[in-house]
């Protein structure tokens, strides 16, 4: 099968970024497969380029031109936002080949395309026409006029049946079908398909779990605040890796408290190591997040995983299986979960341990997902 993956690339690679580039290399295992990618700009290009995505004509010409030198069977889009823009999913229709998008975010619901801004959670853009409370809110990189222009631009689409042309979605979580479904103005979810994210195995010998471990963005909607009153309290090790711009939170904690360790931005295979010694994994995001890589990638290393109530974690993890829930946002319930965890005897632990390498090899293989990927492009066909 002949398949054309396209992809806007962030300014600074991403969660989403590498995630193309892992599906990529999956499909080329039994597809030829070949890349249009776009990439976004800052200063004044950038400011251009997002200006003119609501209908980019060069990037039109771009798609058309690919799929008559490749001749695809089938055409892949991720992220389209902001350098080649919506008319990236006209170009290929005009050329009558298949469309399959993979819904990353919430973008096309909301400019904030997290559902989340100013600390809290965000979904008066689902049950409007325009999205005006957005643009008031800034939610969009805290500008009325840029969150006005791309709240403008997703309008545009829709009423046009931009999202209409697509012959098959793709989100990574169930969580996520729930804020599709409210929408006003009815999304096609009879073409939406759960097809979750995967991970290589574990790459590391196992080794003695100590210490709890988070992985992950130093920001608001990651619960940091909620992660460091909980284990202040609890006075439980935790090693922290990662970085953001909550990163002086981190810091005073690790200064202020013995238990508390700050390991710093970790390469793949350090943050792999730390993985397969951790205890448990602690998530605790207080907003609809739609996936979690580094939950499946604990789980691959027998790692459970302790995460939020809310989201994709809510989905991947099996309370008391292969991890434990707790209340999101709430300090007091994820101190009283890590109580729970160290009150679990060895066997149970081990248990949990098995269960969460378990999920990973029935659910997040690169085999399994590549062979879910190929039944869907099959279908779209």
């Amino acid at each position: 099968m002949k398949i054309l993956v396209i992809h806007t690339r962030y300014l600074e690679k991403g969660g989403e970024d590498s995630l193309v580039d892992l599906e990529i290399d999956l499909l080329r295992q039994e597809h030829e497969v070949e890349l249009l990618e776009f990439q976004n700009e800052s200063g004044w290009r950038g400011l251009i380029q997002f200006l003119i995505s609501i209908w980019n004509p060069g990037a039109g010409h771009k798609v058309r031109k690919k799929i008559l030198d490749f001749r695809p069977d089938l055409v892949h889009i991720h992220n389209w936002h902001f350098a080649a823009g919506p008319v990236v999913f006209h170009a290929a229709a005009k050329e009558g080949v298949p469309i399959v998008a993979t819904l990353h975010n919430y973008r096309i619901l909301c400019p904030s395309a997290s559902l989340f801004h100013n600390e809290t959670l965000f979904y008066e853009s689902l049950t409007n026409g325009f999205p005006w409370k957005a643009v008031r809110k800034k939610t969009y990189r805290n500008s009325i006029l840029l969150s006005f222009w791309l709240s403008l631009i997703l309008y545009f689409h829709r009423i046009i049946g931009t999202w209409n042309l697509v012959h098959s979605y793709l989100v990574p979580s169930a969580s996520m079908l729930p804020f599709f479904e409210k929408v006003s103005w009815k999304f096609p979810m009879h073409k939406v398909t759960v097809k979750p994210n995967f991970t290589e195995p574990a790459s590391t010998s196992p080794k003695e779990k100590t210490n709890f471990l988070y992985v992950g963005r130093f920001s608001a909607e990651k619960g940091i605040s909620s992660l460091l009153d909980a284990f202040i309290t609890a006075k439980q090790p935790l090693l922290i890796v990662g970085d953001g711009p909550l990163k002086s939170l981190i810091t005073d904690a690790s200064s202020k408290y013995d238990w508390i360790r700050y390991a710093g931005s970790l390469n793949k295979q350090m943050v792999y190591d730390e993985l397969s010694a951790a205890s448990a994994l602690i998530v605790p995001s207080i907003w609809q997040e739609p996936f979690g890589m580094v939950i499946i990638e604990s789980f691959a290393h027998g790692t459970p995983v302790i995460a939020a109530n809310i989201g994709a974690p809510a989905h991947l993890i099996q309370h008391k299986f292969n991890g434990l829930l707790f209340e999101p946002g709430n300090a007091t319930s994820l101190a009283e979960a890590i109580q729970q965890w160290n009150k679990l005897s060895i066997t149970e632990k081990n248990q949990m341990s098995a269960n969460a390498l378990r999920t990973y090899k029935e659910h997040y293989t690169p085999q399994k997902n590549l062979q879910e990927l190929t039944r869907i492009y099959q279908s779209c066909m």
